[in-house]
C-alpha cells in the first residue's frame, strides 16, 4: 500500500466526516435504530451494484462502518471517491 495522493488528501479535507484508515477511505454512520443502518446498507449496496465497486461494510447496533480501497491495484482511485461521493449524496451531504 503506498501513501495517498495529494489528490486523497485534498480530497480528505473537503470530506471530514471520511478518514484514511490502513489505506482505506473509512467513515461511521449512526443510526437511530438498527433497522435504519441496515436500510443503508442494502441502499450503498445498490449505489455499489451499479459503479460496480463494492465497499466493505461492518454493520453494528445502530451503526455501520464503511471502508472503501480498490482492492484490484491496492490503492485508492476515483472508483472510491465516486463511491464516497455517491454515498454522501444520498446521505444529503
Amino acid at each position: 500500500m503506498s501513501d495517498p495522493s495529494p489528490r486523497v488528501l485534498a480530497y480528505l479535507e473537503s470530506h471530514p466526516d471520511w478518514h484514511l484508515v490502513d489505506g482505506h477511505l473509512s467513515r461511521l454512520f449512526k443510526f437511530p435504530t438498527y433497522l435504519e443502518g441496515i436500510d443503508f446498507v442494502v441502499r450503498v449496496g445498490d449505489i455499489a451494484e451499479s459503479l460496480d465497486h463494492h465497499p466493505d461494510m461492518h454493520v453494528g447496533y445502530c451503526q455501520v462502518r464503511l471502508s472503501t480501497i480498490s482492492h484490484d491495484v491496492g490503492e485508492l482511485t476515483d472508483r472510491d471517491l465516486n463511491l464516497v461521493d455517491q454515498v454522501d449524496a444520498m446521505m444529503g451531504q
